[in-house]
């Protein structure tokens, strides 16, 4: 959905906080367009490393050796992080940036319906449960965009009378990018279920079943990062089976996660970094 500048500052999370005019953003952060120069550069090496990968895939080489080749080019931090004291604008000047990423720097791609980036909503950590972290917040964010891709292909495929050019997900026919979804979400829950006994600490007794709980946290964890990558990597191709997008670096979708008030408490502030650090480390993946 879009939004005007007015709309969009109705949403401002914060008194004070709204989208700024070019004058002001250029007095806040003086050099605030080199970060969309750097979203270009981020978009041409995911398209770079989005080839290598598909080129990787379909060489006739050992499986050993075609997981390595694609781990060695699989992790991407891709962070553009905004500093400052309290009061000097930083919310507002991420909310001019998310606005302008959302409209401004995303062009439509399928009959004016659909554009070629994902960009998530805000995500304010201190606004999360004691039992919730900035993962599922994400996670819950990109099935409402896939959601979103899902009913605009149906919308299409309707008006168009059922004619299949389109090669998008039909929510009906679990498709491979629903599959992954809630393969991850499955993955999740599990992890996020040790997390919660190892909290409470009543099942562990002794040191070889600290180990052995640990052991089974650790597993989680991994198993859990590469299933939440493999599903972005998913839902990038789904995107791009609408507009045959990838062929270059214009085209290449990116997915957009945005961040505020991450260093207000000092436990969500550390669980924000081992999501975008250690969880998310898509080429395609920008956080804000």
């Amino acid at each position: 959905m879009d939004y005007s500048i007015e709309e969009f500052n109705k949403e401002s999370v914060k008194i004070g906080a709204r989208i700024l005019q070019p004058g002001i953003m250029k007095n806040l952060l003086p050099d605030y367009e080199n970060i969309y120069d750097q979203i270009k550069e981020f978009r041409k090496q995911a398209a770079i490393v989005s080839q290598e990968n598909e080129a990787i895939s379909k060489s006739y080489i050992p499986n050993y050796e075609r997981r390595v080749l694609k781990e060695s080019r699989n992790v991407h931090y891709n962070i553009i992080s905004i500093l400052g004291g309290r009061g000097k604008g930083k919310t507002s000047t991420l909310l001019t940036l998310k606005y302008n990423i959302s409209i401004n720097e995303n062009p439509f791609i399928l009959k004016g319906n659909m554009r070629r980036d994902f960009v998530l909503p805000l995500i304010i950590p201190d606004y999360m449960g004691d039992y919730n972290d900035s993962l599922g917040w994400v996670i819950n964010c990109l099935e409402n965009e896939m959601e979103d891709m899902e009913e605009i292909d149906k919308n299409i495929k309707s008006y168009y009378d059922h004619d299949h050019h389109f090669n998008g997900c039909v929510k009906n026919n679990k498709s491979e990018v629903r599959k992954a979804i809630d393969e991850l979400k499955k993955a999740y829950e599990y992890r996020r279920e040790l997390y919660i006994k190892n909290l409470f600490n009543s099942q562990v007794r002794g040191d070889s079943d600290f180990i052995r709980y640990r052991d089974k946290i650790t597993s989680a964890d991994i198993e859990l990062r590469e299933i939440f990558n493999k599903f972005i990597d998913r839902l990038i191709i789904e995107k791009k089976s609408y507009f045959k997008g990838g062929k270059d670096t214009e085209t290449e979708p990116m997915i957009f996660i945005f961040f505020d008030d991450v260093d207000i408490s000092i436990e969500k502030c550390f669980d924000v970094l081992d999501t975008v650090l250690c969880k998310c480390q898509s080429q395609n993946a920008q956080k804000l």
